[in-house]
């Protein structure tokens, strides 16, 4: 009960300082300044309607529905709300002391924070439909760009790039592409479909995507690049094999066996990818070669019968 009473309280709060938000985005218009005018209502936006009060709001919901686990999605996806905001009005600062530089870093914090936000937000989406693995997918991707905010805090750009690009590999992003995130919910559609083939592709994809997030986190790049091969043949798989169940379905069999052709070929890529991944944390790189070799030979041969 507690709990819940200082999220309404949060609620009333952010809702009455987004207001104060649109009076400073007014007065900096008044003095023709754009830029920081922009600022303040991007800062409303964070605190506002589809914002940290919005937000507040599904987890005061969630509490009242005795889903503790839940809320503290919602609340987590609130407080980076808050933290993205506060980012914006150090940049509006920076701008009105003409400290472009810190401007610049405070912008690319706020951008961070918000993906963080929105990652937090799809994890708590996933977990009210029941997809666990699209869920904690997301919420792995939220806490790495925490971490890549946290990383730009502390002026340390590498592990900030690193700490993105991990985000990516765990969520994905807006158009649903790319990402373990999407890609169990893309085998969960396939599931249900019925198109088990495609559902285990799509699923080795979203494994394949975690294990590039680790590769990353460890500063592996070799083994990051490799990972991401293997999730792009995985990826093409499954187009392959939705195009020749069409042509099947037309009568076109000749044109069905290329595209199985094809997707087995996209299939044993990326399986010649990962011997290479193993190969080199054996230290074998006469091995790693061979696979490297037969990996490109099968992306060849792939892409020639997918014309």
């Amino acid at each position: 009960e507690e709990s819940l009473q200082q999220l309404k309280k949060q609620i009333d709060h952010f809702f009455g300082t987004r207001g104060a938000q649109v009076e400073e985005q007014a007065e900096a218009l008044l003095r023709g300044d754009k830029k920081v005018a922009w600022l303040h209502k991007k800062r409303a936006e964070a605190l506002g309607g589809n914002g940290a009060a919005y937000v507040y709001e599904r987890a005061a919901d969630a509490e009242a529905e005795g889903k503790p686990e839940l809320a503290a999605l919602w609340r987590a996806s609130a407080k980076n709300y808050e933290e993205q905001a506060r980012a914006y009005q150090e940049q509006a600062e920076a701008l009105l002391r003409e400290d472009e530089k810190a401007a610049e870093h405070h912008e690319k914090r706020a951008k961070a924070l918000n993906v963080a936000a929105e990652a937090y937000e799809n994890a708590a989406k996933a977990e009210v439909e029941g997809k666990s693995e699209v869920a904690a997918a997301w919420r792995a991707s939220a806490k790495a760009h925490e971490e890549q905010a946290e990383a730009l805090l502390r002026g340390d750009e590498k592990r900030a790039w690193l700490h993105e690009q991990r985000a990516g590999a765990l969520g994905g992003n807006y158009w649903g592409e790319g990402g373990a995130a999407n890609a169990y919910e893309n085998a969960a559609k396939a599931e249900a479909e019925g198109k088990l083939e495609i559902a285990a592709l799509r699923r080795a994809s979203a494994k394949a995507s975690q294990e590039e997030a680790e590769a990353l986190f460890r500063e592996d790049k070799k083994g990051a690049e490799l990972h991401q091969k293997r999730v792009t043949a995985l990826s093409r798989a499954p187009t392959a094999y939705e195009r020749s169940a069409d042509a099947e379905a037309k009568g076109k069999s000749e044109i069905a066996s290329l595209w199985r052709a094809s997707a087995k070929a996209f299939e044993e890529e990326t399986r010649a990818y990962q011997e290479q991944a193993e190969a080199l944390l054996r230290g074998d790189e006469t091995a790693a070669a061979l696979h490297r070799k037969r990996a490109e030979e099968l992306r060849s041969q792939a892409a020639a019968k997918d014309k």
